[in-house]
This record gives C-alpha cells, sequence and structure tokens, in this order.
C-alpha cells in the first residue's frame, strides 16, 4: 500500500498542475497534498535499510538522490504556504537534486556493468557524487539563508555541477571506447 499511495500522491500532484490554474497549484489548498507526498517517500526510504548503503557509493548516490523527492516536495509545501521558498529553489530540489544526482549514479552504475566490469567506483566518482550532492545543496542553502550570496550560490552550484560530470567524463572515457573487460561482445 505504501508503494501504491506514494506513486499515487505524485500523479495526483502532476494532475492538479496540468489541470488547474496556476494559482490554485502554488496556493495554500494544495500544501497538504505536498505534506503527505513528501511524507510517504520519506517513509518508504527509510524502509530501504540506509545504514548498509554507506560503504557502497553507487547505492548512497542514489538513496541521497531519492531523498531529493521529499525535500523538493517539502519545498513546495513552503512555496505555496507563503514561506520564503521561491518555485525555483523547490524545483531545483527536485531537477538538479533529484534527476541530477539519479541519473550520475545510474550512468556510473550501468557504465560499469555493460562494459563487463565489477560494480565499484574509486575517489573520483565518490567525489563526483558528492559534488553534484552539494550542487543541488548550493544552489538552494545559499540563496535561502544568505540572499546577498545568491549569484555565488549560483555560480558555485554551476562550478560543483561541472566538476562532477567532468570527473565522470574524464574517468569514464577510456571505460567506455575499450572493449569490454571480460571479453565478451558489446
Amino acid at each position: 500500500w505504501l508503494e501504491r499511495a506514494a506513486l499515487a500522491t505524485l500523479w495526483l500532484i502532476l494532475l492538479c498542475w496540468l489541470l488547474l490554474p496556476t494559482q490554485w497549484v502554488t496556493c495554500i489548498y494544495i500544501v497538504p497534498l505536498y505534506i503527505v507526498a513528501a511524507s510517504l517517500h520519506l517513509w518508504r526510504q527509510l524502509h530501504w535499510h540506509l545504514p548498509s548503503t554507506i560503504a557502497h557509493p553507487l547505492l548512497w548516490s542514489l538513496h541521497l538522490a531519492y531523498l531529493f523527492i521529499p525535500l523538493g516536495l517539502l519545498a513546495l509545501a513552503a512555496h505555496s504556504a507563503g514561506l520564503p521558498i521561491t518555485l525555483s529553489m523547490a524545483s531545483h530540489l527536485l531537477s538538479a537534486g533529484c534527476m541530477g544526482t539519479m541519473i550520475l549514479g545510474m550512468i556510473a552504475r550501468v557504465s560499469l556493468g555493460h562494459s563487463g566490469r565489477a560494480l565499484q567506483v574509486g575517489r573520483r566518482i565518490t567525489g563526483a557524487f558528492a559534488l553534484v550532492i552539494a550542487a543541488a545543496t548550493m544552489r538552494v542553502v545559499i540563496p535561502l539563508f544568505w540572499p546577498a550570496y545568491t549569484l555565488h550560490g549560483w555560480n558555485f552550484s554551476a562550478l560543483a555541477w561541472i566538476a562532477a560530470y567532468g570527473l565522470f567524463v574524464w574517468v569514464y572515457t577510456p571505460i567506455l571506447t575499450r572493449p569490454r573487460a571480460d571479453g565478451r561482445p558489446g
């Protein structure tokens, strides 16, 4: 039931965004829906035995990526309730935080598997995961708590994002341009 309820709340939010006028999607009436969705997704994540993933960057990166979903939903609730969180901050938690981190974690994992290598990453890719998470966090936290430094926050965030994906390209170019490590075709 938890899986279905968590996903159903996201579908309901999407329907609201598609069918209701903007002022209804960003007003106080939708705040409970955002909070329920965030709570369900956080509760869902707490069932994943998070402490056992700390030693595995390919796993903790995906778990932290998923954590940006409830954080983004709570930020949408705060924005809709009139708190000083912009729609841009909330959307960056979902996009740069969740999607950016999830994409990096998945391309790192899939590239290793499809090239016949062990699903283990070194310090550089672990650092890339930390950088992309830091980029999403800086993009929201600096403008929220230090508005005078908003432009600096955006710039630091962009540099961290570029460094994260640059590290991926640097480490994975040789992996993806050489034959499979296990000698199989593909």
